[in-house]
């Protein structure tokens, strides 16, 4: 399992850019740059945090 030092920082950029991507949905057309550009940002943010969350630890010997 990946570091709960590197997993929250992430955490909480996903969850400031899952608020702004909400809010911004509120005042712009969803197929906006502006939405599709923070929408990418999440889904890379997302994949980070899979990719972390799947990590096995080291194999002890």
């Amino acid at each position: 399992m990946a570091n709960a030092h590197d997993i929250h920082p992430l955490s909480r950029s996903i969850e400031d850019t899952r608020t702004q991507l909400n809010d911004s949905a509120a005042a712009y057309p969803l197929s906006s740059p502006h939405i599709v550009t923070i929408s990418q940002k999440l889904d890379a943010l997302l994949n980070e945090y899979s990719n972390l969350s799947a990590k096995k630890p080291p194999k002890r010997v």
